[in-house]
């Protein structure tokens, strides 16, 4: 029996949710107002002059969590949104502690809430076989590392490998709850909003920072503006490829928002995310956008004229960096003092190749995904992983198709250029181990192929068996 997403989706319906569109309307716009208003408060008081919280705020924050709890309990797409307003501007609480930890259990009893009244549950994905491969090959590398005393904190280890589980529920439980166009683009649209809100935040709060000569916008992550920068970019990625599509005022309120991020992204002052965002970019041209080349082209070229003179030295100190690595020190060249970094942690790998020394045996600013995996897993849990990337690569490749000529379209465009992106990040970066990235990644991925799923209509025979043959079965 074929594993494949189309066809296993397309066997069998499903409950709608109980609450009608305008009522989940309703509640998120509330939960939106809610969340946003407290996260301006929190920043703004963050940043007074005294430097410290005021208990009126932590009051509001606590009072705006079981509110919010409360919404996600009685949707489980309401929860979902709220979740991605969330995971946008939130605040970090402490070491690791954002609102959202609170509310993805609320999800989870909705959904089973709403599953115990009738549906089914879809798992049959072409991720499905390598998402329980990376999971359990981290938990026995975590086990390993235990036994071997390579975790130095052990909690730290069980806090990576829940987040990373974390994130493949997410995915399915956006895949289950996700039933059409309508309500992916609810999400999509939320998401943007979040993201657009975490860009002014950002802007307003931006501090001063000698290495640019400038202000520089370092989002809410402790100034780990190089996360800030792939966030951006995925959502940059949704909106330009939302408004080379939509016609109207939806082109234009997308154009806008695409300004916003971009010229937030440009303030980061991240070579890294200015460099994948040409990566975005560019898939978009060459696998859907044509249009997007010859703007590429004369971007480039006209690139003195169009951008502002911080970000061209910001560019051109990149490529100094890159080029001079080897001949240069590591307190004055950062991509020496990253090569170097590198190399330190490699005796890791050669101790332990097979399955590694264990989630949390390395901290995250390794700054590369790929390295960090080896070292935590070994050349087992790399392989695993990047069975997991290439599966996901074919998932969303049969989206585009099954969705092609769809309200929903350029999404999936915009999510396969937001997919390269983090490819190319993870080779200077924990870009697929990042909170802020990863969350809105895998909901807004299974987003867009719970509609799929969930769809009425049936496949004709041809595209049931060119979905048999470019997936092979993966549950049965």
């Amino acid at each position: 029996m074929s594993g494949d997403l189309i066809t296993s989706g397309l066997a069998g319906t499903v409950s709608k949710a109980t609450s009608s569109h305008d009522s989940r309307w309703g509640t998120r716009v509330i939960g939106a107002a809610m969340v946003v208003a407290l996260s301006i408060a929190y920043v703004l008081d963050k940043n007074s002059a005294s430097g410290t919280h005021s208990p009126i705020v932590y009051l509001l924050c606590g009072v705006g969590l079981m509110l919010g709890v409360m919404l996600a309990l009685s949707d489980v797409q309401s929860g979902m949104s709220l979740f991605l307003l969330v995971g946008c501007i939130s605040p970090r609480f402490g070491a690791n502690f954002r609102l959202e930890d609170l509310l993805l259990p609320a999800i989870i009893l909705a959904w089973i809430g709403r599953s115990s009244r009738g549906g089914q549950f879809y798992l049959r994905t072409p991720v499905t076989i390598a998402a329980l491969l990376v999971a359990l090959t981290m938990i026995l590398a975590f086990s390993w590392g235990l036994a071997q005393g390579t975790i130095p904190r052990p909690i730290d280890g069980i806090f990576i490998v829940f987040k990373r589980i974390e994130y493949i529920l997410l995915f399915y439980l956006a895949l289950n709850s996700v039933t059409s166009h309508e309500e992916c683009t609810s999400l999509i649209t939320t998401f943007l909003c979040g993201a657009v809100a975490a860009s002014i935040i950002a802007l307003g709060t931006a501090g001063a920072d000698a290495s640019v000569g400038d202000t520089r916008a370092t989002g809410l992550d402790d100034d780990n503006y190089n996360t800030f920068a792939g966030f951006l970019v995925i959502a940059a990625s949704l909106s330009m490829a939302g408004a080379l599509h939509y016609r109207g005022r939806a082109r234009t309120a997308l154009a806008v928002v695409t300004l916003i991020l971009i010229g937030t992204l440009l303030k980061t002052y991240s070579r890294e995310g200015y460099f994948i965002l040409a990566v975005a970019l560019l898939l978009l041209g060459v696998m859907r956008y044509r249009i997007l080349i010859p703007v590429i082209i004369l971007v480039t070229i006209g690139a003195q004229i169009v951008l502002p003179e911080s970000v061209l030295m910001r560019v051109s100190d990149s490529v100094s960096e890159v080029k001079n690595y080897q001949h240069e020190s590591s307190g004055t060249n950062s991509f020496t003092a990253r090569v170097e970094g590198w190399n330190m942690r490699w005796h890791m790998v050669e101790n332990q190749p097979l399955l590694g020394n264990g989630p949390g045996s390395a901290p995250l600013h390794v700054d590369n995904e790929y390295l960090l995996r080896l070292i935590e897993s070994g050349i087992i849990g790399l392989s695993a992983f990047f069975l997991l990337l290439i599966s996901f690569w074919r998932y969303l490749r049969i989206c585009s198709r099954k969705l092609a000529r769809t309200v929903s379209e350029p999404f999936v465009y915009g999510l396969i250029a937001a997919f390269g992106a983090m490819l190319v990040q993870g080779t200077v970066a924990a870009a697929w181990s990042t909170i802020r990235t990863m969350e809105p990644f895998w909901i807004l991925t299974g987003a867009i192929g719970g509609i799929i799923v969930h769809s009425r209509n049936r496949p004709t025979d041809e595209d049931q068996t060119a979905s048999i043959d470019a997936v092979p079965a993966v549950v049965s």
